[in-house]
């Protein structure tokens, strides 16, 4: 039985449905979309995953089914992913009666296999075996690299948990998984970066939405992979806040090979980090920086500009947080532009003054300004961003932040200190997670 796996958007790196379904479906065939969408062929397919990961991958799945739609019907279909229940219930309701659809948001690979066939979904927040197979995946040099020093490497990619502990509201992680994880067994883990080694990998990012869910678990993968190849280097993900209160931890992981950190900032305005939830303040921002550069591990942010509450000093705050911290040359522009994102399933409040109706287009809820200054800024830096592939972001972010100094009004830029971030690490491959540019 042959079953065809559409991934839609990884963030750069292969597709890790893919990788950990080949090591249990004998019969498994990837199409990436992100690599090659244009030799498309279901006419084997007896059955077709598609995942719905975020918001970019599902605009892409959603493309896919419309333009398939033919070769779809009457083949069972998972869409699967945070975004799956959201990208079903955006298709046309005429085209949702003619396929044959089910949706998970949260599962383990066998899972996918099995709502196939009509079998039980297994409670997904258990401990998980955790085996990929990339053989039949696009070789490891065809996905984003990492460039230190002007040293080119090839990067990997590996998940230790799944899921999160922490409730973010305008997350989707948080929405679906609601404060529950699950980890992946350590030996099979590290296994997989044993394999990604052999491969030719340099570099492993560790996908965990918080890598800090569970310490005692993820901690002691990084130190025995440093110990196992000690030219390994890694990223990771995690809060703000669990940077500041988990410092020691650090220490550990610098001597382990820890490259840099991405913390989704989001915003440097206290009211825009309470209505979204982030349990971080500005201050905690600047102190999880200093603590990064401290042992010499990169701080990667991401931001949510723009938001119902922005002020046009919140955009300015994070254009001097990134130019005061000598950032520029490692946040990908397009964070400069982003909108909040608000899919049905959100949990933002969406009682509050400015939240539109429901847009089936961007699968959420779009909402206005009130400041109406601001959606010009965005779609002005949407299009400077768009001018960036994998690097070069210093010159763009130096024309982002004169036209918002100047549409902004702000004639003097504030002051800069001497560098004390580290030498700038980036992957080659802007990604977007929980949010994305709509407009």
């Amino acid at each position: 039985m042959q079953t065809i796996l559409v991934s839609t958007y990884d963030l750069g790196h292969q597709p890790q449905i893919g990788a950990e379904l080949a090591a249990i479906c004998e019969n498994l065939a990837v199409v990436d979309l992100t690599r090659d969408a244009n030799n498309v062929d279901l006419s084997g397919a007896e059955r077709v995953i598609i995942t719905a990961p975020m918001f970019t991958g599902s605009i892409a799945a959603r493309e896919f089914i419309e333009s398939h739609q033919d070769d779809l019907v009457g083949i069972p279909v998972v869409l699967a992913g945070l975004y799956a229940s959201v990208l079903e219930e955006a298709l046309d309701p005429d085209l949702r009666k003619r396929l044959i659809l089910h949706a998970l948001n949260r599962f383990r690979p066998s899972d996918l296999l099995g709502s196939l066939e009509g079998g039980d979904v297994a409670p997904p927040t258990a401990k998980r075996e955790y085996r990929t197979n990339r053989r039949s995946l696009l070789p490891l040099t065809s996905y984003r690299k990492v460039l230190a020093r002007g040293v080119e490497v090839t990067s990997g990619y590996v998940e230790a948990s799944v899921g999160c502990r922490h409730r973010c509201l305008h997350c989707p992680v948080a929405a679906v998984w609601g404060g529950r994880i699950a980890v992946n067994d350590r030996d099979g883990v590290l296994a997989d970066i044993e394999e990604q080694y052999r491969l030719g990998a340099r570099h492993i990012s560790f996908g965990d939405p918080d890598f800090f869910n569970a310490p005692r678990h993820t901690i002691p993968i990084i130190e025995e992979a440093h110990r196992r190849f000690e030219e390994l280097t890694f990223d990771i993900t995690v809060k703000v806040s669990e940077l500041v209160k988990h410092e020691a931890w650090l220490d550990t992981l610098a001597e382990s090979g820890l490259a840099f950190v991405i913390s989704a900032v989001e915003s440097l305005s206290p009211m825009v980090l309470e209505h979204l939830g982030k349990g971080h303040t500005p201050e905690e921002v600047f102190r999880a920086r200093d603590i990064l550069f401290a042992r010499n591990i990169g701080m990667h942010p991401t931001f949510v500009p723009f938001t119902p509450w922005t002020t046009r000093e919140d955009i300015l705050d994070i254009l001097d947080f990134v130019w005061t911290s000598h950032l520029e040359d490692v946040v990908e522009p397009v964070q400069y532009s982003i909108e909040l994102l608000i899919p049905p399933n959100s949990l933002i409040d969406r009682s509050q003054e400015g939240f539109l109706d429901y847009d089936t287009g961007i699968m959420g809820y779009p909402f206005s300004y009130r400041d109406p200054s601001l959606l010009p800024l965005q779609q002005h830096i949407a299009s400077l961003a768009s001018e960036c592939g994998g690097g070069g972001y210093a010159e763009i972010f130096e024309k982002i932040y004169s036209i918002s100094e100047a549409e902004l009004g702000r004639t003097k830029r504030v002051a800069r200190p001497d560098r004390r971030a580290p030498d700038p690490v980036i992957v080659t491959e802007p990604w977007f997670c929980c949010a994305a540019p709509v407009r």
